[in-house]
Order: C-alpha cells, then sequence, then structure tokens
C-alpha cells in the first residue's frame, strides 16, 4: 500500500493478514508467568527456511523450533504487543510479524491475559497499566538469546 500508512493497517485488519506458508515456521507456546500464575500466550513465526532446509529427509523445522523454545537464538526478536481489543491473530500483528521473519529476524506476538482464547488463571485481567507480563515474557525471551542478540518491542 505504498506510503498510506492508514489504509495498510486497514488492510491488513480486514483482510486478516499474509497466509501461512510451508516456509515459514509458526507455532504457539504457552507460558506461565512466575509471579502469579498468569497464562500468556506466545505466538511464533520464525523465518522462511530455504529450499534445501526444506527437503523430506531433515528436520529443520523441528531443529529450529527446538532453538527458540529451549535457547540459542541467533537472529534479533521482535516482540509484538496487540491493540486493547483483539489478540495476535488479527491481520496487522499478523502482517507486522511476516515483514520482520521476511527480513530473517524472529518476530513473536503476545497476547496479553485473558486474550488469544487462553482463559484467565489468575484474578487479575488484561489492562494497559500493568506491566509486570511484559517484563516477565521479556526476561524469558532473553534467556534464551545467545549473547548480544537483540529483543525489541512493537506495539
Amino acid at each position: 500500500m505504498g506510503t498510506r500508512g492508514a489504509v495498510a493497517s486497514t488492510a491488513s485488519y480486514l483482510l486478516g493478514g499474509p497466509p501461512a506458508t510451508e516456509h515459514h515456521i509458526s507455532f504457539r507456546q504457552i507460558l506461565t508467568i512466575p509471579a502469579d500464575g498468569a497464562r500468556i500466550a506466545l505466538d511464533w513465526e520464525l523465518p522462511p527456511l530455504s529450499k534445501t532446509e526444506l527437503s523430506p529427509t531433515t528436520s529443520a523445522k523441528e531443529r529450529t523450533k527446538q532453538i527458540v523454545t529451549r535457547g540459542g537464538i541467533q537472529q534479533p526478536v521482535v516482540l509484538v504487543l496487540h491493540g486493547m481489543n483483539n489478540d495476535s491473530s488479527f491481520g496487522y500483528v499478523r502482517s507486522l510479524m511476516r515483514t520482520f521473519t521476511n527480513r530473517g529476524w524472529v518476530a513473536v506476538g503476545m497476547n496479553f491475559r485473558g486474550c488469544g482464547g487462553i482463559k484467565l488463571a489468575t484474578p487479575r485481567c488484561y489492562n494497559g497499566a500493568y506491566t509486570g507480563d511484559i517484563r516477565g515474557v521479556v526476561q524469558h525471551i532473553e534467556s534464551r538469546l545467545a549473547p548480544n542478540v537483540p529483543i525489541f518491542l512493537v506495539g
């Protein structure tokens, strides 16, 4: 949509974002915040694999997924925070995540408490003023990064 930000945002919101491809690795991880037991859904999207990595004899997708879930992430990570009335499945979040993964970065959409189809596990519900969950998620992701790999937040 060029430099027309409002038009691009509206289109990605209404059109549902980019389609899933066999080249991208996408998965959901449920994270429990240690401070109070809140359950947070993280929707990961990883950079596309090359054609050689997609051969049927290799488990490159599983190896890449394990690096993200166990540690040793080598690419910059962008944590995308959704708006007040939606979650990371909305088109504008998915489009933003795809933009980063197409550039070789790792994208993760954070669903706040009670969002993204995850039921509340604590009396505290999501509100824009409480930042404890964001801190917990950032610390969790940072523990998986290789040395000197940055993490960015977009919201």
